[in-house]
């Protein structure tokens, strides 16, 4: 249930000025973010992986990214 309203509030997330504070990349990994770690589920490789890459998965999608930022917004969305 608890993840259930993570969503609903990523979803009214919309509707409030946090689309013109940040980038809408930033706001899409700190959702999967927050529902990865409300799920405990640990991201270890995905789709289209490069053998090479030995980063986070969210350091992939979005350069100079940490996890504070990350939890920042995290804590912004709920």
């Amino acid at each position: 249930m608890q993840v259930c309203h993570r969503f609903v509030y990523a979803v009214y997330s919309l509707y409030t000025t946090l689309p013109l504070e940040w980038e809408p990349d930033l706001i899409a990994i700190s959702v999967l973010y927050m529902s990865c770690r409300l799920l405990k589920f640990k991201v270890t490789s995905w789709v289209d992986k490069p053998d090479n890459y030995t980063g986070k998965w969210y350091t992939f999608f979005v350069n100079d990214v940490n996890l504070d930022i990350i939890e920042s917004k995290f804590q912004a969305i709920c």
